[in-house]
Parts: structure tokens; sequence; C-alpha cells
């Protein structure tokens, strides 16, 4: 692989690309970018979170059902992230090698199938195993919906999109517990699945029918060896880990409010308890119109400066949060505030951040995706484990997503320096 195809490109703001004089003159013809249903990619990238949540009202009655403990059941939580960062690690290679189309349709496919063994399931031990296929195949869908966005669109325009997906899962996430709920208390848990099921065959179907190949390189024959060079190879670059870590702290930082809002709330704010529904909606509508304010700045700057602009704010609302709670620790607004201002910014953030990401190796665009999603998941895990080692109180939590934030905005100014080496 030669050293251009190493730099970090960041995409230009232009309708097309002219890159080469003939082209840039009108003389040699440029094929038509396939055409992508946007909504259909953002119903299909939300399965993988709208079904991780979805589940989670439904754990007690499924632990009486099937004669297990809290603990025990709460591993089908569990090994659904487990599977949602390994399954990205295939499925880009993958569709690096075959193509974005056989990888979406196999993927939807096998969550098909783990929904039924779900709905199905006479055991514990069954259900897990159908949890892991429901991960694994859906994951598809948020790998693919990146890579095939990045192969379709220009800067401006892939930013655009990548806002709808990021809304698509943002709001996927909100409302699948609520959802969840009522389906758990009208038709139980189990018929949930059938409801999954049902959801998931129409989108195979539309995948089917209206979803193109848009992988007109595909790579050199798939090998495991070639599959970790290629990740090391983007492990070592500095601009597609800076960027990924930025991206991951702007958008799954917040895992750790959504980890310890109910007991920080519940211990130091009392009297807001009722009101925490209404928390959890300031998360969600900053992610949400972050990502929107994000596809209108698109139109007037640059990537990086989006990316940049999102992930300072980002940050300084962390430290406000941390401020805010030593300062007026029986006030509300200390943390519904710097909550939404840090969620708001993530979100503006993380489409930039993404694109540049994915970016760093034009010759592996599956493949960074695939990279970039486990490293999202991974930073994820980490920020709630650090909750539940080091405590949920206001100074802990804010400690630990300043320090998040932190890393993602020394990650976004590497890649910025390492980009601009590379030019």
């Amino acid at each position: 692989m030669n050293a251009p195809a190493l730099a970090v490109i960041e995409p230009p703001l232009d309708a097309e690309r002219h890159d080469h004089p003939a082209r840039a003159a009108g003389t040699v013809p440029t094929a038509p970018r396939p055409r992508v249903n946007l909504m259909l990619m953002a119903m299909t990238t939300a399965v993988a979170t709208f079904s991780m949540h979805v589940f989670v009202p439904a754990l007690p009655a499924a632990a009486a059902a099937l004669a297990v403990t809290p603990s025990q059941i709460q591993l089908t939580v569990t090994l659904y992230l487990i599977g949602l960062a390994l399954g990205q690690i295939v499925h880009g290679p993958l569709s690096d090698r075959f193509g974005r189309r056989p990888v979406i349709l196999g993927g939807i496919g096998v969550y098909l199938v783990g929904t039924v063994g779900a709905l199905l399931a006479p055991s514990l031990s069954t259900l897990l195993l159908a949890r892991v296929l429901q991960s694994v195949g859906s994951c598809a869908g948020l790998v693919i919906g990146r890579a095939t966005i990045r192969e379709t669109s220009t800067g401006r325009d892939a930013v655009a999109a990548l806002a709808v997906l990021a809304s698509a899962i943002t709001l996927s996430s909100a409302v699948a517990p609520l959802v969840g709920s009522y389906l758990t208390l009208l038709i139980g848990w189990r018929m949930l699945f059938a409801v999954l099921l049902a959801a998931a065959a129409v989108i195979l179907l539309l995948l089917y029918l209206r979803f193109p190949e848009t992988n007109t390189e595909r790579g050199a024959p798939l090998s495991l060896p070639g599959m970790v060079r290629t990740y090391g190879l983007l492990l070592r670059m500095p601009a597609f880990m800076g960027y990924s870590l930025c991206g991951a702290a702007c958008t799954v930082t917040a895992y750790a409010f959504y980890a310890a809002l109910p007991f920080l709330i519940g211990e130091e704010l009392p009297h807001a308890s009722l009101g925490i529904g209404f928390i959890y909606l300031a998360v969600v509508t900053g992610s949400i119109l972050g990502a929107l304010a994000a596809r209108q700045a698109s139109r007037r700057m640059s990537l990086g400066a989006i990316a940049l602009i999102g992930t300072t704010a980002a940050t300084l609302a962390a430290l406000a949060f941390l401020g805010g709670r030593l300062l007026a620790p029986d006030a509300v607004a200390t943390v519904v505030a710097p909550l939404f201002v840090m969620t708001f910014a993530g979100g503006f953030a993380n489409p930039g951040a993404a694109t540049l990401a994915m970016s760093a190796n034009p010759h592996a665009v599956g493949t960074a995706s695939s990279l970039y999603g486990f490293i999202q998941m991974a930073v994820g895990a980490l920020v709630t484990l650090c909750v539940g080692l080091i405590g949920h109180d206001s100074l802990s939590v804010g400690g630990i997503v300043t320090a998040s934030m932190s890393i993602g905005l020394a990650g976004l100014l590497i890649a910025r320096r390492a980009g601009r080496a590379d030019q």
C-alpha cells in the first residue's frame, strides 16, 4: 500500500472531487455515485441499539420465566455489548472484500436467526446465544451504514448523512426502553421478539429491493493475516486513532451519566427524582440537536473545524459540571445544563470526526468503519466500568467525564497535526 493511501484526506466541501486534471477539465467521465436511501440506512443502523435497549425492561420477566437470577439474566446485556464490539471487527473487512450489499443482507439475516432463537429459547443458555447472534448480525448495519455514507457522499453531504444516522441511533436508544416496557406489559417478553422479528424482516426485504452495492473497489482475497495487517496499520496511524478517540469520547462519554444518573440524583438531589426522565430527555435532545446543527454547519465550515469546536465545547461543559456541582450542589441546573451542552457539542463534533477517521485510508473504508465502531464500544464500556469502580457521585462522574473528553480533545489535536504533516 503506497504512502498517499495512508495520508488523511479531509473530504472536500464541493460536490465532486476534481483531483484528476482531465476529469476537472471534463474530458474523463466520472462514474455516477450509487444512490442510497438515507432513511433505510437510518432504520438499519438503529436496529442494533434499539434491540439492545428494548429488552432491558423485560429482564425481570425473562428471569422469572427461565428461573434464573438477576445477575444471570444481565448476561443478555453484557454479551450483547460484546457481540456488538467484536462483530464490527469482522463486518468491515468482509465488506471491503465482498461488497457492502452481501454483508448487510447477511448480517440482518443472522439477526433474524438470533431473534427466532430468542423467541423460542427454552433456557438461559439458548437465550444468551440468540442475543449474541442478534448483536453480531445487527452491527452490520452500524458498519455498513458509516462506510456507505463515506463512499457515496462528499464531505458536506457525508456530515449531513452521518448526523442523520447518529440521530437515529440516539433516538432509538431513548425510545426503546419505553417501547420494551409497554410491549412486555401487553404481550409478554417473548412476543417482544416477535415484534422485532417482523420489523427486521421488513427491513431485510427493503434492503434486498433498494440497497445498491457501493463498494466499487473490492480488495485482495480476505485472509486473517491481511486483516491483522490492515488493523495494525490503522492502529499505527495517529490521524485515524486521534479522530476515532475524539468521535468515541464525543458519543459515548455520556454513558457514564447514563450509568450514574439514577444514583446521583437519588443521593444528591432527591427532590428531583421524579424528573429524572426529563434529565434523560435532555441528553437525547442535546445529541440530536447537535447532530442536526453539524449538518447545517457543514455548509460553511470544514470537517476539522466542526470537530474542534464541538469537542472543545464538550470538554468545557464537562468541566462546568464539576464546577457547578461544587458551587451549587443543591441545584438541578448544575446537572441538566452542562449535560445538555456536552451532549449537544458531542453530537455536533461526531459526524466530522467520524468522516475524517474513515478518510484516513480510502482503500479500507469498511475496515476503518469497523475499528472506529469497536473503539466507540470499548470507550463506552470503559467509562461505565470506571463509574462502577470509582463511584457514581458528582465528583467521580465529573472527573471520569472530564478525563474522557480531554483525551478525545488531545486525540483530535494530534490527528489534525498528523494530517497537516501528511499534506
